[in-house]
């Protein structure tokens, strides 16, 4: 927890375990800036298969009162090339 520009050691230090992506150092030590690892070393692929593609528009289809939307956008997305991010 941060309390008035301060940080807390117990807190920090959790952070160091729980964060896979973000490696966060302490930069007040090193001098340098948290880094993150490489999108190929945390993921095999970042793309989806054709295969996956289908299955996930037949699972749109059968789910709500708009599959087929759904479906039809999902197939959109894959064939335009768009990207999702968090």
């Amino acid at each position: 927890m941060i309390l008035f520009g301060k940080v807390d050691k117990k807190e920090f230090s959790k952070i160091d375990v729980i964060s896979n992506v973000i490696h966060l150092s302490k930069p007040w030590k090193t001098g340098k800036l948290p880094t993150r690892p490489k999108n190929r070393d945390v993921r095999s692929r970042e793309y989806v298969t054709n295969k996956e593609v289908d299955q996930l528009m037949t699972a749109a289809k059968k789910t709500g009162r708009h599959g087929h939307r759904d479906a039809t956008m999902i197939l959109l997305a894959y064939r335009h090339g768009l990207r999702v991010s968090g």
